[in-house]
């Protein structure tokens, strides 16, 4: 499998003076990958869906191929966008399982300098959590173990608890100064067809030979699918964000915080629509006091919006996010009144910017291409970034194909986006690709040689 660079379309002019094309806030980076996107083919993966930025400024990604091979892939781009030989000889790494993987997340061990990766891995009619521990030169750590269970080296699977007889589905993953190792996500029964939410903690041996893994039941939360886990390790909390169902049908986005003694709940339901859907996909913690959400909200005629939430510590909507002080901002991706907008990725950066990523339909959603949309800390679009705060990489010139944007990271103060490219119609495992692309961050003239 090959790195394959691609230009889709002419975002820069070449400047006639000193220094090359220029590039303004939210446009392709040019000096990344070809003209800012990094395309990778035949891999047959809907992803990356999960990217982490090392410290050496490489970015590695992951994608699941449940529907084929039922592996994992990882690889890695140095911080010009291109295959980075000092990780599997810039090839993949493939993690497997007797059973089938899905859902990768990444995480970045300062501890070990080493890669974090979980999944769930669906083997035996149940889903186990799979942990993986990747060294930098793209192979898994042997060492890397816990009390009582194995898979293939460098990894461990975890069976499910008595409580989620069908399944642990992760969702969220956190390494320690201490090395142990928080997960959170859905707990699934599927004699009772019911969903709650876990967390847990998970010892390496070479941290504690005599800890085995710990997988906790998280009262008071029925009947909710965890789509997203953050935490805030140094007071213990841990927050979950996804859909609570109810008797009606109807289903609401639902972000909640556990804390050491309490359980506290924040609930959003449109009802756009009767027995709409409305779901967390995507939560992240700021500072000591912001919690950031990004969901999805279902609206009339079929259609969808993405919706940015900001909450406090106790899941209250702070009041100073968004146009109408509610603690919210609709972000619709500059989409047409008939296309559709759905986020699965949120981020904030060293000054409080909040970026969300996602999808915007196209032509009545025919297709549908990636965005990624910059809030200043009071909710509004910055100014300052692409069209009216919103970058769309592909702009609308490439119809037949589909794009979103499903994990968002920032390099050198640059936004990376990643997820998949597929045929607009007819799509298969061997026409999807696997794209990232950067993003400028302010308005700046690069030097590549064409003095």
């Amino acid at each position: 499998m090959s790195f394959l660079s691609w230009i889709t379309r002419a975002i820069f002019c070449f400047c006639l003076m000193p220094g090359g094309p220029a590039a303004a806030a939210g446009d392709l980076d040019p000096s990344y990958a070809s003209y800012g996107y990094a395309r990778l083919t035949g891999a047959g993966a809907p992803g990356p869906q999960a990217l982490t930025v090392l410290p050496n400024g490489s970015t590695v990604f992951a994608a699941s191929r449940p529907t084929t091979v039922h592996d994992i892939v990882v690889g890695a781009l140095n911080r010009d966008g291109h295959p980075d030989t000092r990780f599997a000889a810039g090839d993949l790494l493939q993690i497997t399982s007797t059973g089938t993987l899905y859902r990768p997340l990444l995480r970045y061990d300062a501890r070990t300098d080493k890669t974090l990766l979980a999944a769930s891995d669906f083997r035996n009619g149940a889903y186990h959590l799979l942990l993986c521990r990747i060294r930098q030169d793209g192979t898994l750590d042997p060492t890397f173990s816990t009390a009582g269970y194995t898979s293939q080296t460098g990894c461990v699977s975890i069976p499910p608890p008595a409580f989620a007889a069908s399944g642990i589905l992760v969702a969220g993953l956190q390494p320690l100064a201490d090395g142990r190792i928080l997960v959170g996500g859905s707990a699934y029964n599927f004699t009772t067809n019911s969903f709650r939410a876990f967390d847990g903690r998970v010892t390496p041996l070479d941290v504690d030979p005599g800890q085995a893994p710990a997988i906790n039941d998280v009262p008071n939360l029925d009947n909710v699918f965890i789509n997203a886990v953050a935490f805030d390790a140094p007071l213990g909390d841990v927050y979950f964000a996804g859909s609570q169902r109810f008797v009606t049908g109807d289903s609401a986005l639902i972000v909640a915080r556990l804390g050491v003694s309490t359980i506290q709940t924040y609930l959003y339901n449109a009802n756009n629509v009767a027995n709409g859907s409305e779901e967390a996909r995507a939560i992240v913690f700021r500072g000591s006091s912001e919690i950031y959400v990004a969901g999805t909200i279902e609206t009339a005629g079929g259609k969808s919006d993405c919706m940015a939430f900001r909450l406090n510590r106790t899941m209250q909507p702070d009041f100073g996010f968004g146009p109408g002080s509610n603690g919210r901002r609709t972000v619709r991706f500059n989409g047409a009144a008939l296309d559709s907008a759905s986020c699965d990725a949120v981020l904030t950066d060293a000054q409080g910017d909040v970026y969300v990523g996602g999808r915007v339909g196209l032509n009545g959603d025919q297709s549908y291409e990636a965005a990624v949309a910059k809030l200043t800390p009071g909710g509004d679009f910055a100014a300052n970034f692409g069209l009216n705060g919103v970058a769309r990489p592909a702009g609308g010139l490439n119809p037949l194909r589909s794009e979103r944007t499903l994990a968002l990271g920032l390099q050198l103060g640059r936004v990376i986006l990643a997820g998949p490219s597929e045929l607009a119609t007819g799509a298969t495992p061997k026409t999807t690709d696997m794209v990232l692309a950067r993003l400028t961050h302010a308005d700046v003239i690069f030097d590549n040689g064409f003095n």
